[in-house]
């Protein structure tokens, strides 16, 4: 499954629960995730995290205080997705990647894709050590939970990406841009554009001739 992983700079807990709990992107009966956390309340949760900042050792200018994780499932599979296995993911997904974290979760289900959103503090639980993992770690991490996922649930045949292979890395800016615009940045929109084109040409030099009709100049030097 495709995981995003976006750091903030500051300690907006609050603003983050708010948003991953909006009732309007949650079913009757909300799924909610917890991991080294105590009470029913955003305001309890919220005060823990913010407790939790209290063991940080150093502050620098770009310290990370939070982690938004996010786990897209496919459109594509909407009709297979059951309320136990989203349960299941978010449980799984949050002890690979939370074993020393402070963790809240909750599922975006209303919207075109199903999502899994988690708050992770930018600190291991109450030591004051960074929560920061390195790439490989990250990778090993994605890789566990996709197979986890294709032994598990096979028929979420379309929420398989290929980790680490040509996935383009996406800004903090440019995912709110989307989410709250509910639409494509213009780097969006010419790369679709140009997997169309590739995808709709049987020779290179097809392919080029679509760029063109599409007014994607392409750049040449000594015939190349």
């Amino acid at each position: 499954m495709l995981v995003k992983i976006l750091s903030r700079g500051s300690p907006s807990f609050n603003s983050l629960l708010h948003y991953i709990t909006k009732p309007e992107k949650q079913n009757e009966k909300p799924i909610v995730f917890l991991k080294n956390l105590r009470g029913t309340t955003l305001e309890e949760f919220n005060r823990q995290f913010l407790e939790n900042e209290a063991f940080r050792k150093h502050t620098r200018s770009n310290s990370t205080y939070l982690y938004h994780e996010i786990i897209s499932i496919s459109s594509y599979d909407r009709g297979a997705i059951t309320y136990e296995m989203l349960q299941d993911l978010g449980n799984k997904y949050m002890g690979l990647r939370g074993k020393n974290s402070i963790m809240f979760g909750a599922c975006h289900v209303n919207t075109e894709s199903t999502h899994i959103h988690f708050i992770n503090s930018g600190l291991q639980f109450k030591t004051g050590i960074s929560n920061r993992i390195s790439k490989q770690e990250l990778h090993d991490i994605k890789l566990q939970f996709q197979a986890y996922h294709l032994e598990k649930y096979p028929q979420l045949q379309f929420s398989s990406p290929e980790h680490g292979k040509g996935k383009a890395y996406e800004t903090n800016r440019e995912h709110w841009y989307k989410t709250k615009n509910n639409k494509l940045t213009t780097k969006d929109i010419i790369a679709n554009k140009v997997k169309d084109c590739l995808n709709n040409s049987k020779t290179k030099q097809e392919f080029l001739q679509k760029l063109q009709e599409n007014d994607l100049h392409f750049y040449e030097q000594r015939g190349k």
